[in-house]
């Protein structure tokens, strides 16, 4: 479809006018390469999509193409752009100058510009100089990428009517009018989603700056993940040694505890030394291995294998017999013994103590029906 597209903007101007007629002649880029931003109004659509914007590609195949380029030497230069074409009825009225020469130079399609209009020229010299182009174009529904930016829709077959001299030119910074002497060196930086121009070695500056504060950036976030690993594990350290600094806080004995402990170990090896061999050392040996060297000394027909395969419970009642049986006939405690042994294996747990302490009671019963 062909529409009519206008373009809007805003930029630095440097001029100079021509002493002998007071026409300003300058340079200026009227066009550049990339995606742009229409209403879908703009580009003919209706209904919801009408109010909606999208991106639209010119592709430098379109600016740069020799027939749309020829038209850009015809087009009138106009103050700002009229609200229709410029034809043979209106020209007389709306032209302001005229382009002379149009190439392309990188990305930007740039000519020579003649401002004969008064007005036009002070408003310029007031700092209106960007450049903006009326056109008729056709616009196809495409979706893609051009430079790292996705597109909607492709422009193509621009054919100029007029140039405008706008405050505001939708083809950005560097769409302006400059001045003839000198090429623009200027380049475009984003900060902010805000384009700025400025030299292209503060741009290579800015760029450079900018990468190394990303590497930086990027270190420090390795640093704080792995001083948060180093945290965390040195966190749960200090939770583990509060656990263990507790546990032995609970474990730790007052010195009653500990001097009963000694009283009672001290009173089992002076017990045990009434029974086992005099050679024994009992120093190194738990409690309850001390009781079992009694019973096997008090008892020597029991072996250490046959009292190791007994529960701790059946050792002390054996001890505690040992212990109380001093001076009694043998055959009358083995009898004790073997029915302590018997009740002894039918039970178990906390059976074994009941079934010690009633076997105690009777045999201390027997003892005294004997004596």
């Amino acid at each position: 479809m062909n529409r009519m597209i206008i373009d809007k903007g805003s930029i630095d101007f440097t001029s100079k006018l021509e002493e002998s007629t007071g026409f300003l002649k300058l340079k200026a880029n009227f066009a550049r390469c990339g995606i742009y931003e229409y209403l879908g109004v703009e580009l003919g659509l209706e209904d919801s999509d009408a109010e909606k914007v999208f991106k639209v590609l010119r592709h430098p195949d379109d600016v740069f193409n020799k027939e749309s380029i020829a038209t850009y030497l015809t087009a009138p230069v106009t103050d700002k752009h009229p609200s229709t074409f410029v034809d043979i009825n209106n020209v007389k009225a709306l032209q302001k100058g005229q382009i002379s020469h149009a190439v392309q130079n990188g990305e930007y399609l740039e000519g020579n510009v003649t401002i004969t209009d008064k007005t036009l020229i002070d408003s310029i010299l007031s700092g209106m100089i960007e450049i903006s182009p009326g056109y008729l174009a056709k616009t196809h529904k495409e979706s893609g990428v051009y430079q790292g930016e996705t597109y909607d829709y492709r422009m193509t077959d621009i054919r100029i009517n007029h140039i405008a001299v706008v405050g505001k030119a939708r083809g950005g910074q560097k769409c302006k009018l400059k001045d003839e002497k000198g090429q623009l060196s200027m380049a475009i930086i984003k900060i902010q989603d805000v384009d700025f121009e400025v030299s292209e070695q503060a741009k290579q500056a800015f760029q450079a700056a900018q990468s190394a504060m990303l590497t930086e950036l990027t270190k420090s976030k390795d640093e704080i993940g792995t001083l948060s690993t180093k945290l965390k594990d040195a966190t749960a350290n200090v939770e583990k040694q509060k656990g263990e600094i507790d546990a032995l806080t609970k474990a730790k004995l007052s010195n009653e505890d500990l001097t009963q402990l000694i009283k009672t170990r001290t009173a089992l090896i002076d017990q045990a030394k009434k029974f086992v061999d005099k050679e024994t050392d009992l120093s190194e040996l738990s409690d309850m291995d001390i009781k079992r060297q009694v019973v096997l000394s008090v008892y020597k027909d029991t072996t250490s294998e046959e009292l190791k395969a007994k529960t701790d419970e059946y050792t002390q009642g054996m001890y505690d017999v040992a212990i109380k049986d001093q001076g009694k006939p043998a055959d009358a405690n083995q009898e004790a013994l073997k029915a302590l042994g018997e009740k002894m294996t039918k039970s178990k747990g906390t059976a074994d103590l009941s079934s010690r302490d009633k076997w105690m009671k009777d045999h201390l019963k027997i003892k005294h029906i004997g004596a």
